[in-house]
């Protein structure tokens, strides 16, 4: 997702406010991609951790 995250960038506005409201529609979209990247991660250790103790 190296050139979606690019692409995002580019679409920065100048102004402040237009920042802050651009900012708030992109949270949402980073928090589920990094969610659905460390959520398969965590499901791996608690795993291994279970399979070891």
């Amino acid at each position: 997702s190296g050139n979606i995250s690019s692409r995002c960038l580019l679409l920065v506005p100048s102004s402040p406010i237009e920042f802050d409201k651009w900012l708030y529609t992109k949270i949402p979209v980073v928090y589920l991609e990094t969610l659905s990247f460390i959520l398969p991660v965590l499901l791996f250790y608690i795993c291994t951790c279970k399979v070891l103790l």
